[in-house]
């Protein structure tokens, strides 16, 4: 039905199903989709009314926090939005519990979220204009939440041209217990390259995207 056109995010929720599936959300802003590590689609759930202040309804962000939990940010607003999933209702994000990350940043705004389900930390970046790589704590209230988050560190030290999504490697089981659980992985569209970042902004290591990527 459209949900899940120009995807531009994806989740993964390990306590669903036998394996765990994954959520993703497109760029329309029209819902969520749930579909199982091989591909295939179990159901999905429509945003219903987004706040009357989301001109373009611009999805961008998306993370689990388990029990059927999700957040999905829009990108101009900054703001992010938490409901429970629910397979083949909706959910008004005008009337969800949200908090705002930023001010208005047009389409260079909250590209990308992330979960660390050791300590409930939330991490995002923002595209451009400039570049952000925050982390902190978010609350989420009908009438808002909020926001510790701050500069982890300056995203001048990764070199990219755009960030465009942040993952944390917290809930990856086999590196659990090792300094690589506190690392990020950082995706740039622009730069077409996909990074490993300590939380101080080292680069550990990086993916060449251009074979498989265009902009």
């Amino acid at each position: 039905g459209g949900l899940g056109l120009e995807a531009s995010a994806v989740t993964y929720a390990r306590d669903r199903g036998t394996n765990g599936t994954l959520f993703f959300v497109g760029d329309e802003g029209l819902g969520v989709v749930e579909i199982t590590r091989t591909g295939q689609t179990i159901g999905s759930m429509a945003f219903t009314n987004w706040p009357a202040a989301s001109t373009n309804n611009d999805a961008e962000g998306l993370t689990y926090l388990g029990n059927g939990v999700l957040v999905v940010t829009e990108e101009r607003l900054q703001d992010a939005f938490k409901f429970t999933y629910q397979q083949g209702g909706g959910v008004a994000l005008a009337s969800a519990p949200f908090v705002s990350i930023g001010g208005p940043a047009g389409n260079l705004g909250t590209e990308g979220i992330s979960y660390d389900p050791r300590d409930g930390k939330f991490f995002t970046v923002k595209q451009n204009s400039p570049q952000d790589v925050l982390a902190g704590t978010l609350t989420f209230e009908t009438t808002g939440g909020v926001s510790t988050m701050s500069q982890l560190f300056d995203p001048g030290l990764l070199g990219l041209a755009s960030l465009s999504d942040v993952q944390t490697l917290s809930p990856v089981d086999a590196l659990a217990g090792t300094p690589a659980a506190d690392n990020l992985l950082i995706l740039s569209l622009d730069s077409r390259r996909l990074v490993e970042v300590t939380r101080t902004g080292v680069v550990v290591s990086s993916l060449d995207l251009t074979g498989i990527t265009t902009q």
